[in-house]
């Protein structure tokens, strides 16, 4: 992309993740809850809602402790926490084998491209966890 000048679109995995579930189901209004292992005892996560149609984030991505995430209120829990760090039983549904996919990321291109491409050189990556600490 750099050598080409080709334009590019930055994606969040877990936005990813929540736009399958929205292809999944476009007319059926929910709260959505994603969050995956981001190891080291931690959880990536962030909200959206598919509401009228749409799928709107609710929330950045973000880092959190387990226990501080909580299903209350969501209406589908999805990502590898939910398979044993994070307690999904108050949602509806837990879709905790959920995973980023590459079809879902065509779709995304397909429908957001022309609105958010970039010059590689503009696209800063997302560190979350901007400090690790090693003991």
């Amino acid at each position: 992309a750099l050598a080409l000048e080709v334009p590019v679109m930055a994606v969040s995995t877990l936005h990813n993740m929540a736009y399958q579930i929205w292809l999944d189901n476009p007319n059926q209004d929910a709260k959505l809850l994603i969050a995956n292992d981001a190891r080291m005892g931690e959880v990536y996560w962030a909200s959206f809602e598919i509401i009228n149609g749409e799928l709107c984030r609710l929330t950045d991505d973000a880092l959190a402790a387990p226990d501080d995430i909580q299903c209350k209120g969501f209406d589908v829990c999805a990502g590898s926490a939910f398979k044993s760090m994070v307690d999904g039983s108050a949602a509806a549904e837990v879709q905790a084998d959920a995973l980023p996919d590459a079809s879902t990321l065509i779709a995304m291109a397909q429908k957001s491209f022309s609105q958010e491409a970039q010059n590689i050189i503009e696209i800063k990556p997302s560190y979350i966890r901007e400090k690790v600490v090693f003991n």
